[in-house]
């Protein structure tokens, strides 16, 4: 079933805070859309700070990460 902009990201949402991470294939299939259009809504959750696009989909932002790894430097 092609899902909505708004229910395709409450999906992705819910999958990053369940499992942690997202493929983008994967949701490609899922929502039955294009992986333009999933990159698209990757963009749009890590400008939110929700998550951080890795190579093939992303990860769930963790606050504070960035602090940590440049303390570790």
């Amino acid at each position: 079933m092609k899902l909505s902009a708004k229910k395709r990201l409450e999906l992705i949402d819910r999958e990053l805070h369940d499992k942690g991470e997202v493929f983008s294939r994967n949701l490609a299939v899922r929502c039955e859309t294009s992986m333009e259009t999933i990159r698209k809504d990757l963009e749009m959750l890590e400008a939110q700070g929700v998550a951080v696009k890795v190579y093939g989909g992303a990860m769930l932002a963790q606050p504070g990460a960035e602090r940590i790894l440049s303390m570790r430097m």
